[in-house]
């Protein structure tokens, strides 16, 4: 029996919306050997989007150490294709057809990017695998004949049918031994490579709670996190930019925390940052030896670029600040103009930026912090919030929501400040069981 990730029961299997990917799973599950890994609904997002790598999610990653892996695409129903209009579409029991995105390209793309995936993790190259075999196919579990629907670019032997659901082990091995193709420069994935791709894209983990004063009596106590949060996180994997509200003691900053990590080793250069010093010092704790993550209170960002500037270019930036803004208030205003003064004089940026307590930072805060990702338009940034524990009294309409007037005050200051637009995920958690309804407020509408 295959090892599935996750490995889910009959009754979780039956909650899929796809019936055609429960087929395959428990086909993969059962009649695969226990040599097979077997990641189940993928995704990713990427440093570097290329036009063959991009962000996105694939519904299975078929692993062997001694082969390397594969992407299987799966579609239910009748499947078809109009060159004339170059679309595919699926057919239901009801002969109506519904257009689909190309599965062929959906798993070639996967492929390439769950390589560039791999390839930003730093154990990855270490590893030292150059031509790792690799893999793309596709998998309709409702039709009989592959010759019909074979391609070009996706011939019949690597296209499943309801015929290989009993026979998946024979299908699986001819899809290896097809990419493989006896090419002497290829490499077997390993099972330190597998380790990878298990630590890449399905990391388990277990850490300690961050909560508000109100909790600090169980700052010692180990939690694991619930099966709510791990949807947030599985669903912040394939999006850039979000926003988390949830109420106090939900575990926004157990879950800031965990998203900084994963990102930092999936290899982005991560900036971990929140408003109360304190807590980014128990936090740079928490995160201590893990490389490419800095912690630290947004001021302790400022005056860090701002001692560093000094250095190299005998400029007081704060001084500056404080001519180009007489009057105002040293920490609200000055600090952060003189963050943003920084960035002519240091290069050094970041690849991602996840902030905790965003219910506390002003206006002022985000531009700098924007500026201060590698790629203005698409570098991944978080925000944690929650608008009842606005403790310090900071301006809460940027970050409040609770009806369409405020999510109309919501788009007008993150145009202002942050752009391309956030996508804004409402995430309202029930205690003590931590239950949750999600609504997805999509606003990438926005001009």
């Amino acid at each position: 029996m295959a090892t599935m990730i996750p490995n889910l029961n009959a009754e979780q299997l039956s909650k899929i919306d796809s019936y055609a990917e429960a087929k395959v799973y428990q086909s993969l599950k059962e009649n695969l050997s226990s040599d097979y890994i077997i990641f189940f609904q993928v995704s990713w997002i990427l440093k570097r989007e290329e036009q063959q790598a991009r962000d996105g999610e694939t519904d299975f990653v078929i692993c062997h150490p001694k082969k390397g892996f594969i992407c299987v695409e799966v579609k239910g129903g009748g499947i078809g294709f109009d060159s004339l209009s170059d679309e595919w579409y699926s057919i239901d029991r009801k002969n109506h057809k519904n257009i689909i995105k190309n599965p062929v390209g959906q798993s070639l793309r996967a492929k390439y990017s769950i390589l560039n995936k791999l390839y930003e993790n730093p154990s990855w190259k270490r590893l030292n695998v150059h031509n790792v075999i690799r893999g793309h196919t596709v998998f309709f579990p409702d039709i009989l004949n592959a010759s019909k629907i074979a391609r070009n670019d996706m011939p019949s032997i690597l296209i499943g049918t309801s015929s290989d659901l009993d026979k998946i082990g024979d299908w699986t091995d001819r899809v290896f031994e097809y990419w493989h193709n006896d090419d002497s420069s290829q490499s077997p994935i390993g099972q330190s490579g597998i380790d990878i791709m298990r630590m890449t894209f399905a990391k388990s983990f277990e850490v300690k709670p961050l909560v508000s004063i109100q909790l600090q009596e169980q700052e010692q106590q180990r939690i694991q996190l619930t099966n709510d949060q791990v949807r947030i996180l599985d669903f912040l994997q394939s999006q850039r930019r979000a926003a988390v509200r949830g109420g106090a003691g939900t575990g926004k900053t157990v879950l800031a925390v965990e998203k900084a990590k994963r990102l930092a080793i999936e290899g982005f250069k991560t900036l971990l940052t929140c408003y109360n010093r304190q807590l980014a010092d128990h936090i740079k704790n928490v995160c201590m030896g893990i490389e490419n993550l800095d912690v630290m209170s947004f001021h302790q960002l400022c005056h860090k670029r701002i001692t560093k500037a000094a250095k190299v270019t005998d400029r007081d930036l704060l001084k500056e600040a404080e001519l180009t803004y007489p009057g105002t208030d040293l920490f609200d205003i000055q600090y952060p103009a003189a963050l943003s003064f920084s960035l002519d004089i240091i290069s050094e940026q970041y690849d991602a930026i996840v902030c905790d307590e965003g219910q506390d930072f002003r206006d002022e805060y985000w531009l700098p912090l924007e500026l201060l990702l590698a790629d203005y338009d698409t570098s991944p940034f978080y925000i944690f919030f929650d608008d009842n524990q606005n403790i310090y009294s900071r301006v809460k309409v940027s970050l409040q929501l609770v009806n369409h007037i405020h999510l109309f005050l919501i788009v007008e200051i993150l145009i202002r400040y942050i752009w391309p637009p956030i996508t804004f995920i409402m995430v309202l958690m029930s205690l003590p069981q931590g239950l949750m309804e999600m609504k997805l407020s999509l606003l990438r509408q926005m001009v």
